[in-house]
C-alpha cells in the first residue's frame, strides 16, 4: 500500500512539471535537481509503457511482413513508428522546449519534419 502512495505521489508530482510553463530565465540548481528527479520519476512508467509499444509493434511487424508475402514496406512502417521514438523523458521535455516523440518517424520524415521546423518564419 505505501508502495502504491509513493507512486502515486511521483505521479502527481511529474504532473505538475510538465503542465508548468517554461521558464524564460535560467533555472538555479535546486530547480534542475527538482526536474532531474522528475525527469527520473516520469521516465519510469513512461519507459515501461513506451517499452511494451515498441515489443507490440515489433510483433505486429512481423506478422505483417508474414501476411503480406515477404513485403517489407508495411512491415518497415509498423517498426518505425513503434521502435523510434524517445525512451526516456528529460528536463527539457517536461518543460515544453522539447516535443515528446512516443510514435517515432521514419527517418526521411524526420529529417523533413526538422527542416520545416527550422524553416525561417516557423
Amino acid at each position: 500500500m505505501r508502495d502504491t502512495r509513493r507512486w502515486a505521489c511521483a505521479l502527481a508530482l511529474a504532473a505538475l512539471l510538465v503542465a508548468a510553463p517554461a521558464q524564460a530565465e535560467p533555472r538555479g540548481n535546486a530547480a534542475e535537481a527538482g526536474l532531474g528527479v522528475a525527469s527520473l520519476l516520469a521516465s519510469l512508467p513512461y519507459g515501461v509503457v513506451k517499452l511494451a509499444w515498441a515489443v507490440t509493434g515489433t510483433l505486429g511487424a512481423g506478422l505483417a511482413w508474414c501476411f503480406t508475402g515477404g513485403d517489407s514496406d508495411p512491415a518497415k512502417k509498423i517498426m518505425d513508428g513503434a521502435v523510434r521514438g524517445d525512451y526516456i523523458l528529460t528536463p527539457d521535455q517536461l518543460t515544453g522546449k522539447d516535443s515528446i516523440e512516443f510514435i517515432g518517424r521514419s527517418k526521411e520524415n524526420q529529417i523533413a519534419h526538422e527542416s520545416v521546423e527550422n524553416a525561417p518564419g516557423w
